[in-house]
This record gives structure tokens, sequence and C-alpha cells, in this order.
């Protein structure tokens, strides 16, 4: 009975496991698939699962900017520097000018050097004369220098005195040239209306002709543009001034200085011992004191004539001096603003004359201007010398 319960037992037991296993099913994997899903969704061990793989294929746009370096018409430009003259040339030529050309012509020079250049005793020639630059013109570095016919016309119409005045040389307006010399040796040179072939610059009425860099010299004619309004710039000449330091003082200061009197005495004998101590002490002071004197050089010109005193204070005189006899008829001294004196009718220097500004009887070594106001400008001044035919024989300024 007992045997027959155990049986029963282990009976159910059984059944009731294969009941679970059937509804349930155990996979060879041993994981629990439930019944009734799709056959397709049990993977057996042995079963290859074969995974379907998208490629997603992105497709990517890659934008090449390219760079297009675009050159004017396929040119290219080539900068060429001009180097710059070693020497004073021409800057600018008024030669047509609007009023009296013998009154308004005028012409400039250039210096593009770093340093001042003498022009003493150079000459500028034309196609018919020559004009000699006066002794002791000294054009300063990168400066301009203006050499004016008459220094009244040249004032009238701009207003300011030339550097120079007294150019001889015809200009002519159809054609000419101007060539700046040192004896023989040509230092430059410019032309205008054909004159010299090659040379076609041809300025109208009122207009100059005009260096186009002031620094540039190749000798042709491109070198030159026509200015219509012609501008020029005096200004480079250079005035001498020295600076001296003088003047040392020493002071001396003595001092006295006097010990006390010390004194011994004893019962037989008393002494008396005085001491006195001097002490001299020397002290030297400098003091610098800078003066500043405005000074000429005389350079005799080429004639033997020239100016060699000014005396501007109150009773005026100009002393001329020639080393040779030159009738001076017709030559004439002026001041910075042209007031000016001519001498007398068949007077003759050889040696020195004073000419006074004011009132007197003239003679062999003094001449007078018989003016009533002062002429000479304590501030500083120009004496101009020319000779009978407007030429400047030599100029002094202080």
């Amino acid at each position: 009975m007992f045997t027959r319960k155990i049986f029963l037992l282990v009976a159910l037991a059984f059944l009731s496991l294969t009941f679970i296993g059937v509804y349930f099913g155990f996979t060879e994997t041993g994981k629990i698939t439930k019944v009734g899903e799709k056959e397709e969704t049990t993977i057996p061990t042995t079963t290859t699962l074969e995974s379907s793989t998208t490629s997603i294929t992105q497709e990517t746009t890659t934008t090449s900017e390219t760079t297009t370096t675009t050159s004017e018409e396929a040119t290219s430009s080539t900068t060429t520097t001009v180097p710059s003259a070693d020497h004073v040339v021409f800057s600018e030529v008024f030669y047509d000018t609007p009023g009296t050309e013998t009154a308004e012509e005028w012409i400039e020079l250039y210096n593009p050097t770093s340093d001042p250049i003498d022009l003493s005793g150079l000459t500028i020639e034309d196609n018919g004369g020559s004009y000699l630059i006066p002794n002791g013109t000294i054009i300063a570095d990168k400066e301009y220098l203006v050499i004016a016919r008459n220094e009244i016309g040249f004032e009238n119409l701009y207003g300011f005195l030339p550097d120079l005045s007294g150019l001889n040389l015809k200009l002519a307006n159809g054609g000419d040239e101007i060539r700046l010399k040192d004896d023989s040796e040509e230092i430059d040179m410019v032309a205008w209306g054909n004159y010299v072939d090659g040379w076609d610059l041809e300025a109208e009425e009122g207009e100059s002709i005009l260096r186009d860099l002031s620094y540039k010299d190749t000798d042709i004619d491109d070198d030159w543009i026509i200015n219509t309004d012609p501008d020029p710039e005096p200004g480079g000449l250079i005035t001498s001034v020295t600076t001296s330091t003088s003047t040392t003082t020493t002071q001396e200061t003595t001092t006295t200085t006097t010990s006390s009197t010390t004194s011994s005495t004893s019962t037989t004998e008393a002494t008396t011992t005085s001491t006195t101590v001097t002490t001299t002490t020397t002290t030297t002071i400098e003091e610098s004191t800078t003066t500043t004197t405005i000074t000429t050089t005389t350079t005799i010109p080429p004639s033997g004539t020239y100016i060699g005193e000014i005396y501007y204070e109150d009773p005026e005189w100009v002393e001329i001096i020639s080393d040779v006899e030159v009738n001076m008829t017709g030559w004439t001294l002026s001041d910075a603003v042209n007031t000016e004196y001519s001498f007398p009718l068949g007077f003759n220097l050889l040696g020195s004359v004073k000419v006074h500004t004011g009132y007197g009887n003239d003679n062999s070594t003094n001449l007078y201007w018989n003016r009533s106001k002062a002429v000479w400008n304590n501030d500083g001044d120009t004496a101009t010398l020319r000779d009978d035919q407007g030429s400047i024989v030599h100029q002094k300024s202080y």
C-alpha cells in the first residue's frame, strides 16, 4: 500500500514535469521559448543566422574652390628705381611769360645731393649768351635756387624775391637751349622747341617746362613736362654763420685763520708764544658765453671789382674796391629790396671808394647817395653790385 502511494506520487510528478516540458518546451540550447510563437523565431544551435546588413551610402560632395590669380590683361608691372643725379640740375625754366619777358623770365636749379655745392664761377649758356654765377653762391643740399632776369619783375609776379637776379640770357620762345658748365665741362642741359634734336618740349604763354622728378637726369626730354602753373622755390642760397665761445672768469677767495695765543709762565722767566695760520683757497669758476657773429667771406670775382665793407649804422656807407681800373658808368649798387644807387657818369675806380647814404659832394674816394632815409637794414641785408649790363658782379650779405 505504501509502495503504491510512492509510485503514484512519482508518476504524478513525472506527468507534471512532462506537462510543463510540453507547454514551455526546453530548447536544445537550454533557453525557454514560448509555444505558439513563429517557428522562425526559434534559433537552434545548429542554425546559422544570416543577418542582412543594410549599407547606407552617404554621398559626400566636396566642392573644390579654385583660386584664380588674375593679372590685368596678363601684364606684369615692373617698378624701376631712378637713381638720383650726383650734381646740380636745371629743375624749371620759365621762358614764355605772360608779361614783359626781360623782367619776368627765370631759371631754377636743384641740388639733389646730400651736401652743399659751391656754384661760384659756373656759367649758364644759351645759343647767344653766357651768365656768370657770382662768387659765394652756394646751394644747400636738397634745395632749390632761382635766378631771375629782374628781381622787381619777379617780385611783382610772385610776391617774394629770387635768390639771384641779373640773368642776361634771352630765352627764345620758339626754341632754345641752356647749359650749365664748369669751364668747358657740361654739367646739365635742357632744350625746347626742337632747337636740339629730340627735345620737342614746347610751353605756351604763361607755362613753364618742369623736370618731372627734380632729381632725375637721363639727359632726354622725357625727364621734363609742361607746367601750367609755374612755381619757383627760392631759398637754397646758404648764408655763412660763425659761432664762437669765449670768456673765462677766475674768482679768488682768501680765508685767514688766526690761532689763539698760548702762554707759559715760570717763577724765573715768562715766555709768550703767538702763532698765526693763514689759509688761502683759490676757486676757479668757468663761465661760458656764446657769441653768434654773422660773417661774410669776400671772394674777389674775376672782374677784380667787389664789395669790401658795409657799415649799416648811421652814417651808413658801403666800400667798393677794384684791383683794376674800371669805368663805373652805368654800374649800380642796391640793397635787398632793390633801392638802387647809380655811379656817376665817367667815374673811374682803381682802389676803393665809399658810397655814403647821406648828403655830400662826390670825390675820388667818397660818393654820396643823397638820401634822407636809411638804406641798409640793421637786422641784416644784402648789397648787390651790378655792371652796366645789369649782371651781378658781386653780392655781400650780413
